[in-house]
C-alpha cells in the first residue's frame, strides 16, 4: 500500500502506516503466540463500525495521532489469551484483560518501530469488554479495517491514524492540544 492514498466518499488519507501495522500483527502473533495469521485486505471501515466483544485500544501521539484497536469475538480472545499465558484463562479473570492489553501493546510497539524516522509515542492499553460494543474514533479520522484469521477464528484490526504536520513551520511536529 505504501504512501498511496485511500479514497472514501469524503476523505483521502495517507496509508504509509498500514504495512508496518500488518507486519507487526504477523510478527507478534507468530513470536508471542506461535500462531500464523492470514490478513485480509486493508480497507476503509464501513459506517456503522462493526461490533465487538473484546477490544484493546492503544493511542498514538506525536507525528502520527490516533488509535489502533485489536477487536475479538469472546471465544477467539479467550483462546488467544490462553495461548499467550500458557494456561486456560477465563474472560472474567483480571489476567485476561491484562493479557489482551499486552498483546495490543506488543503490536503497537512493533508497528511504531516501522514508522522509521517518525517521533511517535504510544499509550498504555485500554481494554473494553462487553457484547456488541463499538469503538469510535474522532469524527474526522477514517478507520482502516484489516480482518485477520488464525486457527482460533477471525479478529479485526482497526487503525485510525493521521500524520500530523505543523501548519506554521511545515515540519512534522505534533500540533498542540
Amino acid at each position: 500500500m505504501g504512501s498511496r492514498a485511500m479514497h472514501g466518499e469524503r476523505t483521502t488519507m495517507d496509508t504509509s502506516y498500514i504495512p508496518p501495522v500488518m507486519k507487526a500483527i504477523k510478527q507478534v502473533f507468530s513470536t508471542a503466540l506461535d500462531l500464523h495469521v492470514e490478513l485480509g485486505k486493508a480497507q476503509l471501515s464501513p459506517d456503522p463500525l462493526a461490533s465487538h466483544d473484546v477490544s484493546a485500544i492503544i493511542g498514538f501521539s506525536g507525528e502520527y495521532r490516533g488509535s489502533l484497536v485489536l477487536a475479538f469475538p469472546s471465544d477467539v480472545a479467550q483462546r488467544t489469551v490462553s495461548r499467550l499465558i500458557g494456561e486456560d484463562v477465563s474472560t472474567e479473570s483480571a489476567d485476561f484483560s491484562r493479557a489482551v492489553g499486552e498483546l495490543a501493546n506488543q503490536v503497537a510497539g512493533s508497528a511504531k518501530i516501522g514508522f522509521e524516522g517518525k517521533k511517535v509515542s504510544i499509550s498504555s492499553p485500554s481494554v473494553i469488554m462487553g457484547s456488541s460494543h463499538r469503538v469510535r474514533p474522532s469524527k474526522d479520522m477514517p478507520v482502516v479495517q484489516i480482518s485477520a484469521d488464525c486457527e482460533f477464528g477471525r479478529f479485526t484490526i482497526e487503525v485510525s491514524l493521521r500524520h500530523e504536520v505543523s501548519e506554521v513551520t511545515g515540519s512534522n511536529l505534533a500540533k498542540p492540544a
